[in-house]
């Protein structure tokens, strides 16, 4: 989700034995986020890749057209009474820009 310039990834736990609320961590605060210049400023995010045994890689775009980059690992032991939880990595990557019309499909 994004809101007012700052990045959130948000996971909610499914299983049986823990509470369903949905947890979220800012991801706004880690090195390289785009907060203006060259850079831009984040407008746009996605969930870019997600599977259960692989991290989760979050993108955002900027208003300057750019990709930036963060992967998180989601935790959780079944029949752990402790609730889910996303760890980010520290830094944001820039990825390639994409040009207009570009389509890798």
């Amino acid at each position: 989700m994004l809101t007012d310039g700052i990045t959130y990834a948000g996971i909610r736990d499914t299983r049986d034995n823990v509470g369903h609320t949905l947890r979220w961590t800012d991801l706004s605060g880690r090195r390289n986020y785009p907060k203006g210049g060259a850079a831009g400023f984040a407008c746009g995010v996605s969930v870019n890749q997600h599977a259960e045994s692989d991290p989760i890689t979050i993108d955002v775009v900027t208003t300057t057209g750019q990709v930036w980059e963060i992967l998180c690992t989601q935790s959780y032991v079944l029949g752990d009474p402790v609730p889910a939880a996303l760890t980010c990595g520290t830094t944001w990557n820039q990825l390639h820009k994409p040009l207009p019309g570009a389509n890798n499909s």
